[in-house]
């Protein structure tokens, strides 16, 4: 048996193991895309000059998921002329120290996650301390009940992943950051990490922090610890168990520009201060899924900056009249709820400012023209995931909307005239419907529609389709297939015509059969009197 070797064929290196008995030869290889021009440490992968977000170029050291117990000699990096991007991910490497990064490496990212129960000692990172920009420490069973030192020495620290980590320390009690790490980190991510509580000091002197993503954890309300993040942007509480948000929950967050409360099922109360101290910044508010009763109405209505709300698949019961007037002004709106009705004074306040509307969800069968039509601005209408199954004529007469989504109704049969009245150069996606022809763009005008989208549709490749397929020359975008017995055919692809033509050859036999078939009245009254006739012997 040979020993294991390497081959290098147009600058790929392929790793082959060689097996050669007196009858078999095999190689097995995979291709690593190095680059041998590059230093590169065993066992791990290298590859040049990729661009990663706002580092420029980086070296992609990649020694993941290669069963490592230790960090590779990484010596070959030292002196590095460019910045890397070192992988040490899904491995089983037991102990991190100062000894496994030598200085002079300029490692900007570094990745160490899935190393489950690695030991890093409190100077491991010192080297890196001027270069590391970007660290990702997932699931390493870090554990929360003490400062973090081990990052205290990254002068350069903007991002901080410590996802799935503190599995079995619910309590945050102690203050997480330190040191020079403290003054410049911007990103943290403590999602997944089973946090119940927070004392008021785990974040205190993070003074540059910008994001907080505190998703997936176990807490029921808003931890005043964030109130010291005063250059905070965005905050996520995703898929938390958020029972209430309290007068004050923001305060001392000038910046705060950005909320996502999503997906907080029991989160039912929202008090009237609640965003207090954001009137002059918050312009991202999502509260999609969560268990409101009542558009927050009074909680909003001071956030003069506000632009983008989500409020959909909540429990509306009784929005009240005008549930959206306010000081701010949204252009882009998203709300739905099984109870909610579409009175036509519920985007009152808003009729001027929205642009994009979505109502997902709702159980919908028709088209809430009454609140729609005040909507002078609107652009976007997305209708998708309802219960559309028809739309009648003039089904969106005066909408100004000039992009309409249906995609995911069972809609099946639109009439023709459906889309009078929109702008001209519409845009239409009907993405994943039952929709069986295009019939239905017939009779508009050359320049009436721009785009029509019907991939995953249920189009059949029949003779009706034919008018409607000459139709669809002067649309500029049509996109969407037919299928034909076991065949599927775009509808402009330049095969469709013979098919239809063979569909309506076809349907005219299968009509001509049918009418030779189904004998007429005359027939069948003297087929009756010929049979009685013979009966009783009578000759006619």
């Amino acid at each position: 048996m040979k020993p294991l070797k390497t081959y290098t064929v147009d600058c790929l290196t392929f790793y082959c193991a060689v097996l050669v008995t007196s009858s078999i030869f095999v190689i097995r290889c995979t291709d690593a895309a190095d680059d041998n021009s590059l230093p590169c440490p065993s066992p791990c992968r290298c590859q040049k000059g990729k661009t990663y977000e706002s580092y420029g170029e980086v070296n992609r050291i990649d020694c993941s998921n290669l069963g490592l117990t230790s960090v590779p000699n990484l010596k070959l990096l030292e002196g590095s002329t460019k910045f890397n991007f070192l992988q040490l991910d899904k491995n089983e490497i037991e102990e991190i120290s100062k000894d496994d990064f030598p200085p002079g490496m300029k490692i900007v990212i570094l990745d160490l996650s899935s190393n489950k129960g690695v030991k890093i000692s409190t100077d491991a990172f010192l080297n890196l301390g001027y270069s590391l920009r970007k660290m990702t420490v997932d699931a390493v069973d870090l554990v929360y009940n003490k400062t973090l030192d081990i990052f205290d020495g990254l002068f350069s620290l903007d991002e901080l992943s410590l996802e799935h980590n503190n599995k079995k320390h619910p309590h945050v009690e102690t203050k997480l950051f330190q040191g020079e790490v403290a003054k410049t980190l911007k990103s943290l991510t403590l999602a997944f990490c089973g946090i119940r509580t927070m004392s008021d000091d785990t974040l205190k002197g993070l003074e540059s922090l910008e994001e907080l993503n505190l998703s997936n954890n176990w807490l029921t309300s808003v931890p005043s610890t964030i109130k010291h993040l005063s250059t905070l942007k965005f905050v996520e509480f995703f898929y938390c168990r958020m029972k209430s948000l309290e007068d004050n929950d923001f305060s001392g967050l000038p910046k705060l520009d950005e909320i996502d409360l999503s997906s907080n099922a029991q989160l039912t109360n929202i008090s009237d201060n609640a965003f207090s101290g954001c009137e002059d910044s918050l312009v991202n508010l999502n509260l999609q899924r969560c268990g409101l009763t009542k558009i927050p109405t009074k909680a909003l209505h001071d956030l003069k900056k506000l632009t983008t709300l989500d409020i959909s698949e909540n429990n509306f019961k009784d929005v009240g009249a005008s549930p959206l007037s306010g000081e701010y002004k949204l252009t882009h709106l998203v709300i739905s709820s099984k109870n909610l009705k579409f009175d036509p004074d519920i985007f009152d306040g808003q009729e001027e400012n929205i642009v994009d509307l979505s109502i997902p969800r709702m159980d919908l069968d028709t088209i809430p023209l009454g609140a729609l039509k005040k909507l002078t601005k609107l652009y976007r209408l997305s209708l998708e995931y309802n219960n559309i199954t028809t739309l009648p004529k003039d089904a969106f007469d005066g909408i100004t909307a000039t992009s309409i989504r249906l995609d995911n109704n069972p809609l099946s049969h639109i009439e023709k005239g459906a889309f009078n009245g929109l702008p001209s150069n519409l845009i239409i996606s009907l993405r994943r419907t039952k929709m069986a022809d295009i019939e239905f763009l017939l009779d508009y005008s050359e320049d009436a529609i721009d785009t029509v989208n019907l991939e995953h549709a249920s189009l059949v490749c029949s003779c009706s389709m034919k008018e409607a397929i000459n139709v669809t020359q002067t649309i500029k975008h049509v996109s969407g297939s037919c299928m034909k017995g076991d065949k599927t055919l775009h509808i402009t692809s330049s095969k469709l015509g013979p098919i239809l033509d063979q569909a309506c050859e076809e349907e005219k036999g299968n009509n001509l059969g049918n009418t030779l078939l189904v004998p007429s009245n005359t027939l069948v009254v003297s087929l009756v009197l010929l049979f009685v006739t013979a009966q009783m012997g009578i000759s006619l």
